[in-house]
Order: C-alpha cells, then structure tokens, then sequence
C-alpha cells in the first residue's frame, strides 16, 4: 500500500495566512479523528495504512514541504515493467514479478528506509544461489492518490491491462523484447498489487491474445492483499476531494471499498483460475504506528482467500514491513525468501525434466541422421579396466594437459600420439576419467585396429558430431532441424 512517514506533529487548522475554507478545516478535522479515534471494525481493511498514514500529509500544512519531497522520490521510480536482475551464465528457469500496492512504486515500495542498498529484489535476491537463476522485474504504475491535477479515471483493470500489455509487448533498455511468457512467472504482489495482479489474470484468461502468456503463470505470494476491500476507502475520497493541496479522488480508491461490485466480481471469478496456481498468503501480525496511535491495519481473515490449497503463513511485522526487510536476517526476509527459492527450484527440476525427455527424443533422430555407429562408452570402460590406480598422474600434470581442460580461450583438441604398445588407450582414458569426475564435457573416440567400423574417418566424425549434441542443446537442434526437412548424411 502507500508508503509509511512517521508524523508526530498534532492537526493544526490553517491560519488565516493560509489558504483554506472552513468546509475543509471541519470536514478533515472530524474525518481524521474519526479514523484515528473511533473503534472501528479493521479486519476487512488492508488499504487504511496507505489511507490514514497519508493523512498528516494531506491535512497539516507543517507537512507539506516533506510530503512533496517523498512523493517526488516515489515518481522518480520507473513505471511499467523493468527488469532487475537477468542471469549472464544461462537462460532465466523463471521469470520473478513483483507488483507494489497502492501509493507505492517499482522500487521505493520494496526498500527499507528507502536506502537503495536494502531494494532486497535487486540486491540480495540475485545473490541467493538456489534464486540466481531466475530472472527478476519489477512493475510501476501510477498509483500516487494524492497527486493532484484533474479527477484520475484509472481503475485496478486499466493497471492491469498495462501490466498484461507489458508482459506480452514491452521492451527492456536496449529497446528488445523482455520476451515474458517464455518461462514460468511467479509473482510477488503486495497489498492492492495483489488485486492487480489477480485482474490481470482474469483478463489474460478471457483474451486470446494473452491465454498463453497467463498460462505460464505458476505461483503468486500475497503480501498483506485486502482481498475484500476496506471500509475506508470513501473516507479517503471524500478527503482527496476537499483537499486544499487540489488533490482529487480516484476510482481506484472507489473500487476498494468493503463489499464493492468490483470487489465482489473479482473475487468470484478469481476462484476459478486459482486451481491452476500455488498460492502463498502472508500477513501481518504487528500493528501500525499511525500518527500517535498504532493500529491492526489487516487482520488474517482480511489477507487471505480461504482456498484449500492456499499456504497461509504469518510475518512478525507490520503493514509497511511485510514487503520490505532492514537485513538478510530478518524472519520476514527469510520467509518469504524460502518460498521463492523453493518455486524456483521447482521450475529449474521441470526444466531440467522437460529437456531431458527432449533431449532423448531429439537424440533418437539424430541416430536416424547419422546411421549406425558403435558406442565409445564401451571402448573407453573397457580401456579403463587396464589403468592401475595411482598411475598416469604425471601424465595428468602435463601443462599441456592441463591449459587444454582449463583455459577456456585455449584449443579444445588434445591429440595423444606415440608409438604402438606405449599406453596411448590407457592415458587417455585416465584424461577423460579425470574430465568426468570434474563435470566437464569431454568427447572422445577410439580407433581399434582389426575392426573395421572404427578405423574410418566416417565413424570417428559420427561418433563425435553425436556427443557434441548430447552436450550442445543448440547444435542438437539444428541436427534435428536438418532431419526435419529431410536432409540425409550419406554413410562415409
């Protein structure tokens, strides 16, 4: 929701030197109080952190000079979709999203004390290893409701038709295609980014044009979401609309009143795509400091759906906090660190099984490209029989030897000559052992004399082109490509 400024200084009506009017000097004084004093039922109201922590702003002239200056440094955050962190060593396993929530931004609403050190998705995530190979953004967009200026008529929809419009159209910095949709996407929503995001996917659903991009959405972590409204939300308008600042009211605060249309609709048709999700719910459990009292902004019932395979979990922290952390340590970081590294791991196994039963698949034709050829492995484990543990060690210290296996820039041949009998089999299969037990690839081919199908060039050049595929999913492809289209390899 909107982010949280301490304000210890009392309401004080505007002077006589001050522009005002005394339909505001009543009408503000009387609202704020109420919200600040009264008792009132909070469990439907994620949104009235963001509504009555903005009050001191909006009211007391003492303020206003320090209310403008956060509001620019929110405006300063990018809007739309912008990427945060992409893996430079392979290709994203997931794509990892977060949304803000009402009065936030893309990056100010993620950081603690709004210390760019502590924006936790840019900095530590892309530092943990089981998450580093996710790709992660981040999503703005214009949700500042005391900007002042004419009557905004943007709704929660028209946030999520530009989220849904970026994912499938926008570019990254260098003006390519940010290509979402290609892999799974996981979403890290707060408060009514959570609503945004739940429309997006009810929209994705309904229009052709987006079925198989919203289809690769996997899993969402609610964040502190008021899923059903907030009993505040005319309150706020009605303030916006009196403000001596020209603020003015928005429909997406009218859209989060407690048993709205809108609120109704969206979580009514939200149950029937939620099936296909793993969704998370985290919520508050401390109070929040708002002016000189501290209220529950959201009670459990407020911040979860009540599906049957919802996770719900609680965080020791307040309404601002759920979404952003002082330290690594901190139990909230931590708990909503290991569900995203659990999603992740989930999604690089499926792609690891995915390419695998591909990968067999594309193999088997290549064998149909290639013709019949005999099986080095059987070669090289026969070979190895003869090696004696603890022999060609020197061989294995060579500096030949060893700038062929580790420097990269270097040649990835290694030709083992000498004369008939002097253990060239042998040594080399020690090499390649030692390739193996190193993770390296390593292709590799054994004439035998007195056997006819492996002593041509042909077979040497079959076997060789078939283990480079095994390794290389891109040459794999372009083989498989070539039988496709019904290209033959003549048998050398």
């Amino acid at each position: 929701m909107a982010e949280h400024q301490k304000v210890t200084t009392p309401f004080t009506p505007p002077t006589s030197t001050q522009q005002s009017s005394s339909t505001f000097d009543a009408t503000t004084k009387d609202e704020v109080n109420n919200a600040l004093h009264s008792r009132i039922d909070h469990s439907p109201s994620d949104t009235q952190q963001s509504e009555i922590s903005s009050f001191d702003a909006l009211v007391t002239p003492g303020n206003k000079k320090h209310a403008r200056q956060r509001s620019t440094d929110r405006r300063n955050d990018p809007l739309g979709l912008s990427i945060l962190y992409t893996p430079s060593f392979d290709e994203p396993t997931a794509d990892i999203i977060f949304v803000h929530g009402l009065g936030g931004s893309s990056r100010m609403s993620w950081s603690y004390n709004r210390d760019e050190n502590l924006f936790w998705p840019k900095v530590w995530l892309p530092t943990e290893l089981d998450i580093r190979t996710a790709r992660i953004l981040s999503y703005g967009y214009n949700a500042h409701f005391t900007s002042q200026g004419p009557n905004s008529i943007a709704g929660i929809a028209d946030f999520a038709k530009q989220l849904l419009f970026d994912m499938k159209f926008g570019k990254d910095s260098l003006g390519e295609d940010l290509n979402v949709g290609h892999r799974p996407i996981i979403f890290v929503v707060h408060s009514m980014g959570g609503l945004v995001f739940k429309k997006a996917v009810m929209q994705g659903h309904n229009d052709d044009e987006f079925k198989g991009l919203i289809s690769q959405v996997k899993a969402v972590l609610f964040l502190s979401t008021p899923h059903r409204g907030t009993n505040l939300a005319e309150t706020l308008n009605r303030i916006l609309s009196v403000s001596i600042f020209n603020h003015t009211p928005k429909r997406y605060i009218s859209e989060l009143m407690q048993n709205s249309p809108f609120i109704e609709d969206i979580n009514e048709e939200f149950r029937k795509h939620a099936p296909m999700l793993q969704i998370f719910s985290f919520y508050e459990t401390l109070e929040t400091a708002i002016g000189p009292k501290r209220v529950m902004i959201l009670q459990r019932a407020s911040s979860t759906l009540g599906y049957p395979h919802e996770v719900t979990t609680p965080l020791n922290a307040d309404h601002h906090h759920v979404c952003k952390f002082p330290n690594r340590e901190d139990l909230s970081y931590r708990s909503i660190k290991g569900v995203i590294k659990s999603l992740v791991s989930s999604c690089r196994e499926a792609k690891a099984s995915l390419q695998q039963v591909q990968s067999t698949a594309e193999c088997e034709k290549i064998i149909l490209l290639l013709g019949t050829f005999s099986n080095p492995e059987d070669d090289y484990t026969s070979i190895l029989q003869l090696w004696r543990r603890g022999t060609c060690q020197d061989a294995l210290s060579v500096q030949e030897i060893q700038d062929w296996r580790d420097n990269p820039l270097g040649s990835k041949i290694l030709w083992v000559y000498g004369q008939p009998g002097s253990g060239k089999s042998v040594t080399t299969a020690a090499y390649i052992q030692d390739m193996k037990q190193k993770g390296l690839p390593c292709a590799y081919y054994f004439f035998r004399y007195g056997d006819s199908r492996k002593i041509s060039p042909g077979s040497l050049l079959q076997s060789l082109i078939y283990q480079i595929a095994q390794e290389l999913p891109t040459f794999r492809q372009s083989l498989v490509t070539m039988k496709d289209h019904g290209v033959s390899i003549e048998k050398w």
